[in-house]
């Protein structure tokens, strides 16, 4: 059978998809496909492979990644979350769902991804080279996020959620900036304007925090050069 499927070539894979080794045969047909460039033929082939047998966690990861190149954001993220269900410490699919929260904006949910693929794939170069390449793109990301706050405040200065994901980004950047932009939305906040449950003690103490260890001044300019800046992930 194996003889006879090698014989054949990839482009008659529709004589043995219903065969037993029907989903390893579309499977191997859609990566074919996939390096060849044919992305939206490629998922049709990885969905009829799971159609086939649903419980390949490479499979759905493949299937999830091919779906995020295509930009289908939603139909990705339900892959990838199939994928890491099956096998939650395949290093690979967090890298992918890592590339995934990046574009779209949910970057602790990114580095998070990227901090467990480190640690299930630490003896792999790949894996170590693949999440620097995410957290470079991640750090230009977080600057422009930044600039994008900061251009939205300028227009609407009374939404208060805007000065929250600024101070939340700028801090993520070990950027002095984070303190003022906290205290203005905890300000904000206790004057009744409309903010994000859980998070206005958060950042009043959070920006304190900066100021008391002499980090940043009240004002948002830097005090030490060089300090020991720890990360709180923003609520």
């Amino acid at each position: 059978y194996r003889t006879g499927w090698r014989q054949a070539g990839y482009d008659r894979y529709a004589e043995f998809a219903d065969g037993p080794e029907g989903r390893l045969y579309l499977d191997q047909y859609a990566r074919r496909l996939h390096s060849g460039g044919r992305l939206a033929d490629a998922v049709v082939q990885f969905a009829a492979a799971l159609r086939h047998d649903p419980s390949s966690a490479r499979t759905w990861r493949d299937y999830g990644d091919t779906l995020r190149q295509l930009g289908l954001h939603a139909e990705a993220e339900e892959a990838l979350g199939r994928a890491l269900a099956l096998d939650p410490y395949d290093p690979r699919a967090l890298l992918v769902r890592a590339q995934l929260r990046v574009t779209l904006r949910r970057f602790e949910g990114a580095l998070a991804d990227i901090d467990r693929a480190q640690v299930y794939g630490a003896e792999r170069e790949s894996v170590l080279r693949g999440a620097g390449r995410i957290r470079l793109r991640l750090a230009e990301d977080i600057a422009a996020a930044a600039e994008d706050y900061r251009a939205a405040i300028e227009d609407d200065p009374d939404r208060a959620e805007n000065h929250y994901f600024l101070g939340a980004l700028l801090d993520r950047m070990r950027d002095c900036g984070a303190v003022p932009a906290y205290r203005r939305y905890v300000e904000m906040c206790r004057a009744g304007a409309d903010c994000i449950p859980g998070t206005i003690n958060w950042s009043a103490v959070r920006w304190q925090s900066l100021v008391d260890r002499y980090i940043c001044s009240v004002d948002g300019h830097r005090l030490e050069p060089e300090p020991a800046w720890v990360a709180i992930p923003a609520r």
